[in-house]
């Protein structure tokens, strides 16, 4: 995991607009807060103690595959995900009349907080 404060910012904001998706999903009664408060406390816990104490976490041992590491890469897909739905819900309510123009502004985001997110749940072996 990158110690880079730009790497710090762009998850901070990544966090702060998937806690938006999901509250927004669970305000509009929307079955999708379920998966995403998952993976959202998934993601704290890669945040905060690593992606080593989430494969532990979620290790059984005696399968021929790691169900954490899967459980950790669909984890991130459903946190990008959200994390997009809640950036483009806030920048929907910027008072502004042409929305077009937060497009390009979007497609950068969106590459900068998937490299964020796969940088988070990668696992490397020392």
């Amino acid at each position: 995991m990158s110690n880079t404060i730009f790497f710090k910012i762009t998850i901070t904001f990544s966090c702060i607009f998937s806690f938006i998706s999901w509250f927004n999903f669970y305000l509009n009664g929307i079955l999708l807060w379920i998966p995403t408060g998952v993976s959202l406390l998934i993601i704290l816990l890669c945040i905060f103690k690593g992606p080593y104490f989430v494969n532990k976490l979620f290790f059984i041992p005696g399968l021929n595959f790691s169900p954490s590491k899967i459980l950790l890469r669909i984890s991130a897909f459903i946190y990008f995900f959200s994390s997009m739905h809640g950036m483009i819900f806030t920048l929907w309510h910027v008072p502004i009349n042409d929305k077009s123009v937060m497009a390009f502004p979007i497609i950068i985001m969106a590459c900068i907080f998937s490299g964020a997110i796969l940088s988070l749940i990668q696992v490397t072996r020392i």
